[in-house]
């Protein structure tokens, strides 16, 4: 297994907290931790989306379907997108059903986010 880097802490405000322990827990956990552990990353995952501005009605939707968004219906209002891209970049790093759907948002966010100096 592939030694991760050491990973700030991520303190964008967010409910959960995605670190490098959390990481090394997940990706080691046997399928009944995993199912917990579960909820933690799709939770965050949401957050994530909300904070890149892949939020709206099409939210719940499959995430493979967000790569076909117009960009005008996202709303980047309520966005930090510094912080939902470092918060997409930790959760890839966990090895499960989700991690296709995190970078599936991840690229979506960075084809659509506005330009900005802070990015």
């Amino acid at each position: 297994a592939a030694k991760l880097r050491d990973v700030p802490r991520v303190r964008c405000s967010s409910p959960t907290e995605i670190d490098q322990p959390f990481i090394s827990r997940y990706n080691s956990a046997d399928e009944k931790e995993r199912e917990k552990l579960d909820s933690v990353v799709r939770r965050a995952l949401l957050h994530a989306r909300y904070k890149a501005g892949l939020h709206g009605p099409e939210a719940m939707d499959d995430a493979r379907s967000s790569m076909t968004h117009d960009p005008t219906t996202l709303d980047h209002s309520s966005a930090d997108v510094p912080c939902a891209w470092l918060e997409l970049m930790l959760l890839s790093q966990c090895c499960g059903p989700h991690q296709q759907d995190v970078l599936i948002n991840l690229a979506t966010s960075m084809l659509h986010a506005p330009l900005s100096v802070t990015h």
